[in-house]
Parts: structure tokens; C-alpha cells; sequence
């Protein structure tokens, strides 16, 4: 009696070890396997963006029925944006300090100093790709590149393949989005942006990006980082801006379609959040939509956006600092173990 007693005692112990490791709940009345580690991590920065500005996408279509790709997240997170130096941390300084967990961005070498998120992957045979669009000085991790690196610590960017739609300086390495030749970790640009205006389109090297993405086993850490909505903001250009998010979604809408979300994780994050004011009445609306006109801009907000789809998506549900985005990529037991090397 006593030896079926232990029997049934383990095999309960051993149920509830599995289910407690990965199991099947609801989650935002979407069935969802909590605790699955995802093989695949696709991460889109869009600095500037704020939840309101979804209503440029679900007033222009056809059904007030039809929901935007956003709109289907399994989880809706707030994060902090602010820093030990601004209030703001905005959309320059937000987006590294969700990278790195750093609190204190200057915008000078220092905002290196702390490893990013991406090398605990590495070190667990992730493959890391970069892709950046409307990026400036200051803020493109490419200056990182300029910064010494500090005895027993390895550059910022050791080990990522990179791709930029920006200018090259000399001696630089370049990639087009039709060519499939093995390119090592390194830093590439666009070889079309290089005469003026770019003949690639984004959603091509984006595409170039995620095929060029595969790691060992298939484990992939894929980073798009976008300016190129914030930068319509601040050119008070809602028209670009318009077009930009309009891209985004159709971008986001063939991923979400394309990859298997219960082994990958897909997350939207949006420092920097530019809020707008929209027309009150329907003939102001319809001049927005005409020649964005009839509304008002706004100062940063003080807390920004994150979306999450599939694997371990449960984590970026609540409000949470923007420096936390690292740690919930990771399970609790692989943040403490990380601790002394990236937190």
C-alpha cells in the first residue's frame, strides 16, 4: 500500500513539474502555452509610437469590425521612459536602455558599458541580426563602434550581423537585399541608399534580414529598430507618418502569419510615445485624413507601449520600467543566473 502511495505521490510531483514548466491557458481569451521558451525572439523598436495612433489604421478601414494586427496582441504592457538624466528618456536614449537595462543614457560611450540582452542569447547559440532605418548619430548602435572598449569586456556589437539603410562611411562593407553570398557578423549597408534616395524598399531588407537570421538549431534574436515614424512626428508630417504605420502592420501581420508562435516570441516596443490629439467631429477628421490637419501635437510621454505575441508573451503583460524589457525575455531562473553579467 505504502510503495503505491509513493508511486502515485512521484508521479503527481512529476505531472505538476511538466505542467509547471509549460501549460495551456487562456490568455487574452487566446489559448497560450505559459512558460515556453521561444527558439525564435523578433523584436520591433518603433520609437515615438503611441496606442492612440492605432486609430490611423482602424478608421481607415473598410469595417469598424476589422482589428489591425496590433490590436490581436496577447499581451498589452506599459513601460516606464525615463532616465537617471532626463525625464524623458525619449526615443533616442529609450530604446538603448531597453537593450541594455542601463537606467543612465548620456549619448556618449558610456551607453555602452553594459552588455546587451542579446549576447545572454548568444552565449545559448541564438544567431543576432540587426536591421536599423532612420536612424541618426545619435541614435544608431552604430557609434557604438567608435567607443574603447574596456579591459575584459568585448565591443558592444561583437558577434551581430548588422544592416543599415544609412550612409557608409569609408571602407565599409555593403549588402543588397537580392544576394545570397554567406555574410559573416559584421556591419553592412544598404549598397542602394548609397547615391541619394533608397531604391531597396524597407519591408525588402527587412525580409533580407529574417532569412538571413537562422542560428544554431534554428535559434534566432532578430532586432528591427525603426525611426522612421518619430521622425515624421517631428517633421509634423502625419501623412509620412501614416504611410510608415501602415507598413509596419502589413510587416508585422505576414510575421505574425508566418511563424510558428508557440517556439517564437514577437514583440512591438515604443519608447519615446508622441501622443496626438485627433479631431472631435467627422468633417475634421476628414481634412486629417486629407492633409493631416485639425490636430495637435504633444511632448513624449512618460510611459510607452509594449506588444507581445507567442512565446513567453505572458511576461510583458502589466507596467513595468523600460530597463525590465531584457530581464522578461528571460525566465526568472535565467535572470538571476545573468545577473552578475548583464543586470
Amino acid at each position: 500500500m505504502l510503495k503505491k502511495i509513493l508511486i502515485g505521490l512521484k508521479t503527481f510531483i512529476f505531472l505538476g513539474g511538466l505542467y509547471s514548466c509549460s501549460h495551456s491557458e487562456p490568455l487574452n481569451m487566446q489559448a497560450h502555452y505559459f512558460g515556453s521558451n521561444p527558439s525564435q525572439i523578433i523584436w520591433l523598436q518603433i520609437p515615438g509610437l503611441h496606442e492612440e495612433h492605432l486609430a490611423m489604421l482602424r478608421f481607415a478601414y473598410g469595417s469598424l469590425k476589422q482589428r489591425s494586427a496590433f490590436e490581436s496582441a496577447l499581451c498589452l504592457g506599459k513601460a516606464w521612459n525615463y532616465n537617471l538624466t532626463e525625464l524623458r528618456s525619449g526615443a533616442i536614449y529609450g530604446p538603448i536602455s531597453q537593450i541594455n537595462s542601463k537606467r543612465e543614457i548620456k549619448g556618449n560611450c558610456e551607453d555602452f558599458s553594459r552588455p546587451a540582452v542579446w549576447n545572454f542569447f548568444q552565449d545559448r547559440g541564438y544567431k543576432v541580426t540587426l536591421f536599423e532605418v532612420g536612424a541618426n548619430k545619435k541614435s544608431s548602435l552604430i557609434r557604438s563602434g567608435s567607443c574603447k572598449v574596456e579591459a575584459g569586456k568585448k565591443p558592444f556589437l561583437q558577434g551581430v550581423t548588422y544592416f543599415s539603410m544609412g550612409k557608409a562611411p569609408a571602407r565599409s562593407k555593403f549588402f543588397h537585399h537580392t544576394e545570397t553570398r554567406e555574410l559573416l557578423p559584421g556591419t553592412y549597408y544598404d549598397r542602394s541608399c548609397q547615391k541619394g534616395a533608397c531604391f531597396s524598399s524597407v519591408t525588402q531588407n527587412i525580409e533580407f534580414s529574417f532569412r538571413r537570421s537562422g542560428g544554431s538549431k534554428g535559434r534566432s534574436f532578430v532586432l528591427i529598430r525603426d525611426f522612421r515614424f518619430v521622425n515624421a512626428l517631428k517633421h509634423k508630417n502625419i501623412i509620412k507618418a501614416k504611410e510608415v504605420l501602415f507598413s509596419l502592420e502589413q510587416m508585422l501581420k505576414r510575421t505574425l502569419k508566418k511563424n510558428d508562435l508557440d517556439k517564437t516570441l514577437v514583440l512591438v516596443s515604443a519608447p519615446g510615445g508622441r501622443p496626438i490629439e485627433f479631431p472631435l467631429k467627422g468633417v475634421d477628421w476628414e481634412l486629417f485624413e486629407r492633409n493631416g490637419s485639425k490636430i495637435i501635437y504633444k511632448r513624449d510621454s512618460l510611459i510607452g507601449t509594449v506588444f507581445a505575441w507567442g512565446s513567453r508573451s505572458e511576461n510583458f503583460c502589466g507596467i513595468y520600467e523600460e530597463t525590465d524589457i531584457g530581464k522578461r525575455l528571460m525566465t526568472p531562473r535565467e535572470v538571476i543566473y545573468s545577473k552578475k553579467s548583464f543586470f
